[in-house]
């Protein structure tokens, strides 16, 4: 159903995101969804609380590339920033 409309702007979380793997879901239909969600949406802006970083799960569904903004609640570690600033990724903190 997700497939047969588009979006201008999808707001999305998951449970895990890693530098190395990018955007991953410990289940396969919602990271199924989450993939077909970035597939069919102009702007993606993800809403990630500080426990999801440098977490991995079984099913990847996306590269942080694919990611426009970035959302969280603490400050991220240098590494992390200089991540998403290399991949174009806009990040804001909520505190």
């Amino acid at each position: 159903m997700i497939s047969s409309n588009f979006a201008n702007i999808a707001f999305l979380s998951n449970p895990a995101v890693n530098i190395t793997y990018g955007l991953t879901d410990n289940n396969l239909n919602e990271a199924n969804v989450r993939k077909c969600m970035l597939e069919h949406s102009k702007q993606h802006i993800f809403l990630m609380d500080h426990t999801k970083f440098s977490k991995t799960s079984s099913n990847i569904f996306g590269q942080l590339s694919d990611i426009d903004v970035l959302i969280t609640d603490k400050k991220l570690s240098r590494d992390w920033e200089t991540s998403l600033r290399t991949k174009g990724v806009a990040f804001h903190y909520t505190a």
